[in-house]
């Protein structure tokens, strides 16, 4: 063989390795697909589904609770999450409402520019690579987060003040919702809203007036699509509870799992 050929060949083989991971990355997905396999001969009480907010709130477990996430979800792909929780053997569907009910523009701190370009250029290429893939393929949903995250206590530091604003949204495909909503009623599915507190630090940030009108927000949707919703009454937990700004540690995920269980006793 020639050089030429060889380099050819190399050439050849190069564009094919990219085209075989170009199509890994940006290949549908299809969510509604993997969470209903995922439940497959499995049964649980309560399926929550929602962003790496709901990962680090509720431990994993095919039991009373189980979970199903995806980082940073736009509404697509909650309400993707919403239809394959449809195929679950389970009592309600519990929809994490932030990415339903609130908007966010800018980025909390400095620091965000210093994460990997590459993981976030793929993971904005491709709706959630590091979130989905995981979820999908069960590191997510089997170990929860590593030990040391999970111990975590988010202290904000004198610098440490964020940009991003967050505001009420509308539903973009409130008839999809609806619709699922129908369906999972007609199945004997209980649905509901779940909105997590933020630190106090972050309701600071955010503002009293402000997060009492995303909380008037969520309970307006939750009124309207006629399902069931759990918010904490000041929408914040204090600082020591969560390993960041808004991600839960293991103090803050029993304490929520104690609050959800005295409420999900009151629905009775």
């Amino acid at each position: 063989m020639s050089g030429r050929e060889i380099l050819l060949a190399w050439m050849a083989a190069v564009l094919i390795a990219a085209g075989s991971f170009g199509w890994l990355l940006f290949r549908p997905l299809d969510i509604a697909g993997e969470v209903a396999e995922r439940c497959e001969g499995r049964r649980t009480g309560v399926m929550f589904v929602g962003s790496s907010l709901t990962r680090d709130a509720i431990p994993h477990g095919w039991g009373i609770f189980a979970r199903m996430t995806i980082s940073a979800p736009d509404e697509a792909n909650v309400l993707e999450l919403f239809r394959g929780a449809l195929e679950c053997d389970v009592r309600m569907i519990a929809i994490e409402a932030q990415p339903l009910t609130q908007s966010t523009s800018g980025q909390f701190g400095p620091g965000i520019a210093f994460m990997t370009p590459l993981r976030v250029a793929m993971r904005d290429a491709r709706r959630s690579l590091d979130g989905l893939i995981t979820a999908t393929s069960g590191k997510v949903l089997g170990p929860n987060v590593r030990p040391a995250r999970r111990n975590a206590v988010f202290r904000p530091g004198p610098d440490d003040k964020p940009s991003r604003d967050i505001v009420p949204r509308q539903l973009e495909a409130p008839d999809i919702f609806r619709d699922l909503i129908t369906e999972a009623k007609r199945r004997g599915i209980r649905v509901a809203l779940i909105e997590y507190p933020r630190s106090d630090t972050a309701a600071l940030w955010v503002g009293e007036a402000e997060t009492a009108e995303l909380q008037a927000n969520t309970a307006a949707v939750a009124r309207e699509f006629g399902i069931d919703l759990f918010q904490t009454e000041t929408g914040s937990w204090p600082d020591d509870h969560f390993r960041d700004r808004a991600h839960m540690n293991a103090r803050g995920s029993r304490r929520m799992l104690g609050a959800l269980a005295t409420w999900l006793e009151g629905l009775r």
